[in-house]
C-alpha cells in the first residue's frame, strides 16, 4: 500500500508523480485502452482540502471545465451537451450520446429515487455522531460488466462511495475509488469532491476537516507519458474564498447560477450576461468568482476578447485568476501552433 499525507492536493500530486516513476511497486498493467503504469492500493490524507487546485501538471488543468463540472454535478444532470461545452473531448472517452450514464450528479441526486446529498445532510444535522452518512455512486445493475467481461458502456464511474463524518466540529470526507487516471482524472476528482465537502460543511455550520482518498488502482496510460509532465514548483497562492453558506442561502442562489450557465451554454455569451451576473445581488461574490471562469472560457472560444477581460475583472479570487491565466496562455499557444500547421497543409 502507498500512503501519502500532505497539506494540500498539489503536494499530493507532486509526491505521487515521482512515486509512479521511481517506486519499485509500480507495475505495467494492461487495460482496455492500452498499457498503463500502475500503483495499487493508494491511500491519501489531505489536511487542507480547500487548497484543491493542482497547479503542477503541465499542461494546466482547465479551470472552466472543473468549475462547470461542479455545477453540473450539483444540479443532478446527466446531460452531455452541457458539460461537453466546456470539455469537447469528453465524448472521445465517454461516447457521443445525449447523456453520460455515469454522471456523478445524476447518480447522487436521482439514481436511487431520492437526493442522497440532502439525505446525508439531514442525517448529520440531526445526528452529528452518525457513521452511516454514505453517498453511493456505484450501481451494480448498471456498472458491472457483461458476462463476457465487456463493459456495459463507456462511462463507468471510477468513484464508488463517499463517507462523511463529523469529527472535532469539522466535516471529514473519505472518497473510495476503483481506479483513477493520474493525469486526466485525479486533478478534477479532487476539485469535485472537496468542493462538495466544503458546501455540505457550510450547510452544517462546520468548517472542512480532512479529506481522505483511497484508490485500488492509480494509473498512467503509457500513451499519455509524452503529453503530461511536472511543472516543478507551486506557482499558486492559497484559495481565499470559502463556500461555507447555509443550506437556506445555497438553495436561494444556486438555481440562479445554473440558470446563468445554461443560458450562455445554449445561446452563446453576450455582454448582458456578464452585466447581469455582476449586478445579481442574490449570488455571493464567491460564486460569482467561480462562474466568471466558465463564462470567460466561452468568450475566449468565440474570440470575444473584451468579454474575456470583463469576466476576468469580475473575478476577485486571485487563485482562480492565476490558474485561468496560465491555462489561457497555454491554450492560445496551442491554438497558434495548430493554426500554423493547418495553414501549411493548405
Amino acid at each position: 500500500m502507498i500512503t501519502v499525507s500532505t497539506y494540500n492536493t498539489n503536494e499530493v500530486w507532486e509526491n505521487l508523480y515521482k512515486q509512479i516513476f521511481i517506486n519499485k511497486e509500480t507495475k505495467i498493467q494492461n487495460s482496455r485502452l492500452g498499457e498503463t503504469l500502475e500503483l495499487m492500493k493508494v491511500c491519501i490524507s489531505i489536511e487542507n482540502s480547500r487548497d484543491r487546485w493542482i497547479c503542477s501538471r503541465i499542461p494546466m488543468i482547465s479551470p472552466a471545465f472543473a468549475i462547470a463540472e461542479i455545477f453540473w454535478i450539483l444540479s443532478g444532470s446527466e446531460d452531455s451537451s452541457f458539460i461537453n461545452t466546456w470539455n469537447p473531448t469528453m465524448k472521445n472517452f465517454l461516447g457521443n450520446s445525449d447523456i453520460y450514464d455515469g454522471a456523478y450528479g445524476y447518480r447522487l441526486i436521482h439514481n436511487l429515487g431520492y437526493n442522497q446529498i440532502y439525505k446525508v445532510y439531514e442525517i448529520l444535522k440531526y445526528n452529528p455522531d452518525s457513521r452511516q452518512a454514505v453517498l453511493q455512486i456505484w450501481d451494480g445493475k448498471k456498472d458491472l460488466p457483461l458476462n463476457d467481461g465487456i463493459p456495459n458502456n463507456l462511462d463507468i464511474p471510477c468513484n464508488l462511495i463517499s463517507m462523511l463524518k463529523i469529527r472535532n466540529n469539522k466535516l471529514d470526507w473519505s472518497q473510495i475509488m476503483r481506479g483513477n487516471d493520474f493525469f486526466r482524472g485525479m486533478p478534477y476528482n479532487f476539485i469535485q469532491f472537496t468542493t462538495l465537502q466544503e458546501i455540505i460543511a457550510g450547510w452544517l455550520n462546520l468548517d472542512i476537516g480532512e479529506y481522505f482518498y483511497f484508490t485500488d488502482s492509480l494509473h498512467v496510460y503509457k500513451s499519455d507519458l509524452e503529453k503530461f509532465s511536472l511543472r516543478g514548483k507551486n506557482i499558486l497562492s492559497e484559495n481565499p474564498d470559502k463556500l461555507l453558506f447555509s443550506k437556506n442561502e445555497f438553495d436561494k442562489f444556486f438555481p440562479k447560477c445554473i440558470e446563468i450557465l445554461k443560458k450562455v451554454q445554449e445561446f452563446n455569451i453576450k455582454e448582458i450576461d456578464i452585466v447581469n451576473l455582476k449586478n445579481c445581488i442574490l449570488i455571493p461574490q464567491e460564486y460569482k468568482n467561480l462562474l466568471s471562469i466558465p463564462l470567460a472560457y466561452l468568450a475566449l472560444k468565440d474570440n470575444k476578447i473584451n468579454l474575456v477581460k470583463d469576466c476576468e475583472r469580475l473575478c476577485s479570487n486571485s487563485l482562480l485568476l492565476e490558474i485561468w491565466m496560465f491555462w489561457k496562455k497555454e491554450w492560445l499557444q496551442l491554438k497558434e501552433v495548430l493554426e500554423l500547421f493547418h495553414s501549411q497543409q493548405e
